[in-house]
């Protein structure tokens, strides 16, 4: 669920993966350079290894609407969506912007489930799942993937976040990627891996209500009037994605204003699964509110693209999902974490054959 953990699946396995591809970065002396923004879609083309996908997208078709449904964990809300897995019955699971890749429980999955006896170890920042990489085709809103692919079935009995509770049989990751490379990554977002035009990108629509009710619309959606849009970055060497699927980075640079600091732009992950917006604590560790893991309160937090009006702006409080704002582990890319709070009354639509995110005002 939420980005409480920095929401990206890095498993003992990948966590050593991504270092071991930061380190190669940095021998060479260059960086990962995040995406930029503008104030209205850019419509280029996108260079590198995201050019080879863009025959396996159809920027253009019907889009198909899959309702959400709102649970509360520990007093905040949580988005959750059914799927079919393996042939089996509906289940209902976490949506989450922040992660790549279906992690459910054993009871979860149907009959047409099969494993390969891979063991999976990833790291949430609201705990640790367990399991097995295993194969099963994945439906959802009535639409399956042709094929079976790569989802863990975790044990439940060893695992330490929240995902298999409350209701829910694990989460779905629906970011294209848990960094800014696929390298050490084992199972990718499955609403990616549907046939055209579902898989060119999703669009999240989400009310200001309490509990929040909206849809989550995939393939092509147009782009919110009034929208920042941010490009996406073409994903960096590494790893073994599926066929088809798109080739670029989960985060897009946004500039954030904290309290009396300048403006810094940064790589943000946008992140319904989190509850409460967050910093990375490596890098902010020093705003910490007498020695507690989040800002003090009555600080002015202001969220913009590099040009163009604000996004967001509102004053830190203590309470977690409206103004708390937290100092977690956002690995080692990732220096903000919008949390669903962001995205309360505004639509922010992912267009993988563009290569951009647009982000509506909120109303």
């Amino acid at each position: 669920m939420g980005r409480r953990r920095s929401k990206r699946p890095l498993g003992a396995a990948m966590a050593v993966a991504a270092l071991l591809a930061l380190a190669l970065v940095g021998c060479s002396g260059s960086t990962a350079t995040p995406g930029t923004a503008s104030t209205s879609p850019s419509g280029s083309t996108v260079a590198g290894s995201a050019l080879s996908t863009a025959s396996a997208m159809a920027a253009t078709g019907s889009p198909l609407s899959v309702p959400f449904s709102t649970i509360t964990v520990d007093g905040t809300p949580k988005i959750t969506v059914t799927v079919s897995i393996g042939g089996g019955d509906p289940v209902p699971v976490v949506l989450d912007t922040g992660s790549s890749g279906l992690i459910v429980a054993s009871s979860a999955v149907g009959p047409e489930t099969t494993s390969d006896g891979t063991p999976f170890t990833t790291t949430f920042t609201g705990g640790t799942v367990q399991g097995t990489v295993e194969s099963a085709t994945v439906a959802i809103g009535g639409v399956s993937t042709a094929n079976p692919i790569a989802i863990v079935v975790a044990d439940t009995s060893g695992s330490t976040t929240d995902f298999f509770s409350n209701g829910t049989q694990g989460i779905m990751g629906i970011s294209s990627a848990n960094g800014a490379t696929f390298a050490g990554q084992s199972i990718f977002a499955p609403n990616l891996q549907l046939p055209a035009p579902y898989n060119a990108g999703f669009a999240l629509q989400i009310g200001a209500d309490s509990p929040p009710t909206g849809t989550w619309t995939l393939g092509p959606a147009a782009v919110p009037a009034g929208a920042v849009t941010a490009t996406l970055t073409p994903i960096e060497p590494g790893g073994s994605p599926p066929p088809g699927y798109p080739g670029f980075a989960k985060s897009p640079s946004l500039c954030w204003t904290v309290g009396g600091a300048a403006q810094n732009c940064g790589v943000t992950d946008l992140d319904i699964g989190e509850s409460a917006p967050g910093l990375n604590i490596s890098t902010f560790g020093s705003l910490a509110f007498d020695g507690k893991p989040y800002l003090a309160p009555g600080q002015t937090v202001t969220v913009a693209g590099p040009t163009g009006p604000p996004l967001w702006s509102f004053a830190t409080g203590l309470t977690k999902g409206k103004d708390l704002v937290q100092l977690v582990q956002l690995g080692p890319v990732a220096q903000y974490n919008t949390g669903l709070p962001f995205f309360y009354g505004r639509t922010v639509t992912w267009d993988y054959t563009g290569g951009q995110v647009s982000i509506g005002p909120a109303s």
